[in-house]
């Protein structure tokens, strides 16, 4: 159909995309690694939760927060997403005491413990 309106579109079936879109996030998760292991170990972690309005599903996202040592001097803050996990237990947790134990799932993801 989107062929019709422009000639140089090109069809991609949905297995290529989902091939593409791992191999994108692989290169990314070894480029975030590397970034973080040369920091100078200051990271900061955060969390926020938030929900679907359209579905009723919750959501938590990590970040990590760090100035990259190689871009010292202009004080460049990386901020990645870590995570975003989808469960329904996230939806009865409300406290950040109760968040406690996804963070070890999230950073052992990462190797970061």
């Amino acid at each position: 159909m989107m062929s019709v309106f422009s000639l140089n579109f090109k069809n991609i079936s949905r297995p290529t995309t989902t091939r593409d879109l791992l191999i994108y996030y692989a290169k990314k998760i070894d480029l975030v690694k590397e970034k973080l292991a040369k920091s100078f170990g200051l990271v900061c972690l955060t969390s926020d939760d938030w929900n679907s309005e359209h579905t009723n599903d919750e959501y938590i996202c990590v970040t990590t927060h760090w100035v990259d040592k190689d871009l010292l001097i202009l004080w460049t803050l990386c901020k990645p997403f870590l995570a975003i996990l989808n469960s329904c237990l996230i939806s009865m947790l409300r406290t950040p005491n109760q968040y406690l134990p996804l963070w070890p799932s999230v950073l052992m993801i990462w190797i970061m413990i």
